[in-house]
């Protein structure tokens, strides 16, 4: 299908969304394969200061790479498959309000900045900065923002009430699990999974209050 066929029917393509989950997957399992000889497997996390990792202890300008990377490796491999669905579905939704450009300025920026500042309260040697849990909680809070403030109408329209609970569902859950360190909840990933892979409509303000009574 052409590029012009699909503008003229209003059809928007993603590209921001899938590139940063599918980045993060691969150079999470090749990090991983080049450490210990397998894809799936833990890598120690002060291992992984050698591998892309940001300590904001000894954080110089000529450093400044490992803003992008450390977002881009993490410790064990569930939960870097986990953060691979939910950056997918979660960055999705607000690339389609905000397009490619500002969604990588939220993942750079945003992302960057709180793995940065993430284990500030860590001993050495275990106060490296990984993972892209900070991502997914930073697109996660941008989508809730935007349902607050009427930002999903329009062309997101039929994605609003599910976005708007699954957001809030991925950050209260995602929470819990990096304060409590154990294993997503079953919930995280389904509404997750729900926020962009499904077309649900929305429903109305009535329909909402019903369901969630």
């Amino acid at each position: 299908m052409s590029n012009s066929a699909s503008s003229s029917r209003g059809e928007f393509v993603l590209w921001a969304a899938p590139a940063l989950a599918l980045l993060t997957l691969a150079v999470s399992l090749a990090v991983s394969f080049v450490v210990n000889g397998t894809a799936f497997s833990t890598v120690p996390v002060k291992d992984l200061a050698k591998w892309g990792g940001l300590r904001l202890s000894t954080f110089d300008i000529n450093d400044s790479w490992r803003v992008l990377t450390a977002q881009l490796v993490h410790v064990r491999w569930p939960h870097m498959l986990f953060n691979v669905v939910c950056l997918a579905a979660v960055s999705s939704l607000v690339e389609r309000r905000i397009g490619a450009a500002g969604t990588l300025l939220i993942w750079v920026l945003i992302g960057g900045a709180a793995t940065a500042v993430s284990p500030v309260f860590v001993k050495p040697p275990y106060d490296v900065g990984t993972g892209a849990s900070q991502a997914v909680l930073a697109f996660a809070g941008y989508a809730i923002v935007m349902r607050v403030r009427g930002g999903l109408k329009g062309g997101a329209r039929r994605y609003r009430y599910r976005a708007q609970r699954s957001s809030c569902s991925c950050a209260r859950h995602g929470v819990c699990w990096l304060s409590q360190d154990r294993p997503p909840h079953s919930a995280l990933r389904r509404h997750c999974g729900r926020i962009a892979v499904f077309p649900w409509p929305a429903r109305s303000s009535a329909q909402a209050r019903e369901r969630l009574s």
